[in-house]
């Protein structure tokens, strides 16, 4: 497994981003979740399909997060959500406002409670799909001067959003996440 994390991350330098995409959703996306699991497979099987965010949080991050860490923009990313640039000539940077931060926990609690895909997944994945022929490694992109592409600041909201809808996966059934429809999907009694 970690010789073939390394090749993910080595590889890195000359893939687009729909490349990275593709090595870790390779049928596509599932964007919907059909009566039958089966019509699902056919689809993908029919066509390798991008457009569309995948139906599952857990989805959304791993490829928010696969981007992240292949690409190396986190080394660019201002944790401090006052961050601004004073003029071009300061380091290469970006960030997430408080405000985005916080619509992006709301909207990944939302998501928590309910299957339908939010409006602002949608949004955020089509930025990276509109980005689908750009290379991913960071380095290639952070010119003094120039922001930073749009599709950053998206994979940083996907990780956020996916992260709050996922809350308490994986943990022993509690009274705290009862009503959240991914973790009782997966859920083992």
């Amino acid at each position: 497994m970690a010789k073939e994390e390394d090749n993910m991350v080595s590889d890195a330098s000359g893939m687009t981003l729909g490349e990275a995409v593709g090595r870790i959703l390779p049928k596509g996306t599932y964007p919907w979740l059909g009566e039958d699991e089966s019509q699902i497979w056919l689809s993908v099987a029919e066509q390798e399909n991008w457009e569309e965010p995948p139906f599952w949080p857990t989805d959304v991050f791993a490829v928010a997060a696969h981007l992240v860490q292949s690409s190396g923009l986190l080394t660019y990313f201002e944790p401090d959500p006052d961050y601004r640039r004073r003029s071009t000539n300061d380091p290469f940077g970006f960030t997430l406002s408080l405000k985005d931060r916080l619509r992006c926990v709301e909207v990944g609690k939302k998501w928590a409670v309910s299957p339908t895909t939010p409006r602002l997944v949608r949004s955020h994945w089509q930025r990276l799909m509109s980005s689908w022929t750009e290379r991913v490694r960071a380095s290639h992109h952070a010119v003094r001067g120039r922001d930073v592409p749009d599709w950053w600041r998206s994979a940083i909201a996907l990780i956020i959003i996916a992260d709050e809808a996922c809350v308490g996966l994986g943990a022993p059934p509690d009274d705290q996440h009862q009503d959240r429809w991914l973790v009782g999907y997966f859920q083992v009694a």
